[in-house]
Formats: C-alpha cells, sequence, structure tokens
C-alpha cells in the first residue's frame, strides 16, 4: 500500500469491501464500482467511483486519477477510516443487539 498512489478495486460484484478500508486506512485513493455498500464508506472526494455496467468506465476512472489530487484525496480516506475505531464499532455492535433484545421481548 505505500507503494500505491492509488488503489484499484475492480469488483463485479461486492457486497463490503474490507480491501477500501485497508485503502483508506492508508491514506490511499480507491478506484472502485458503485456496488453494495461501497457508497456508504467513500464518496466522490476519496474515490473514483464508477458504473461497473458500463465497459469502458473503469478505464475512464482510471484516466482521470492521473490528473487528481491523490494525496488531498488519500488524506480525506484517512480521516474517513480513522472514524471506524473498535471501540465505535463495538458500541454501535451492542446497541444494535439491545434494540433487537428489546423488540423480541415485546
Amino acid at each position: 500500500m505505500n507503494a500505491a498512489d492509488v488503489v484499484v478495486l475492480p469488483y463485479r460484484d461486492i457486497l463490503t469491501s474490507g480491501n477500501a478500508l485497508l485503502a483508506m486506512s492508508f491514506g490511499r485513493p480507491v478506484i472502485i464500482p458503485r456496488l453494495g455498500c461501497v457508497m456508504e464508506l467513500l464518496d466522490d472526494r476519496g474515490a473514483f467511483l464508477y458504473d461497473s455496467g458500463d465497459p469502458g468506465a473503469l478505464e475512464a476512472a482510471m484516466r482521470h486519477a492521473l490528473d487528481a489530487d491523490l494525496a488531498a484525496m488519500g488524506a480525506h480516506n484517512y480521516r474517513l477510516a480513522t472514524a471506524y475505531d473498535w471501540q465505535g464499532i463495538a458500541g454501535q455492535t451492542d446497541r444494535v443487539y439491545r434494540e433487537c433484545a428489546c423488540r423480541r421481548g415485546r
């Protein structure tokens, strides 16, 4: 990751991407299709999002990356990635379980 300027994740099918979060944690921009939960993790300020159904979209996204401010995009992604800490995720998971348990008890 340290040697990469941008991380290309040309998925055809995806639900979530640990690889995208890994790239973000290294402060790297990502080229990735608009699939699965990607839009909840990445935005246009840190990623080149493309339509996987368009045959030329991946190449166009890669060409667009050649002229972009990759350092700024990577810094944005790093800031987003730092919000995903274990304590915060554990708290969110705990809240979901408690809500489910309360609803089940009704």
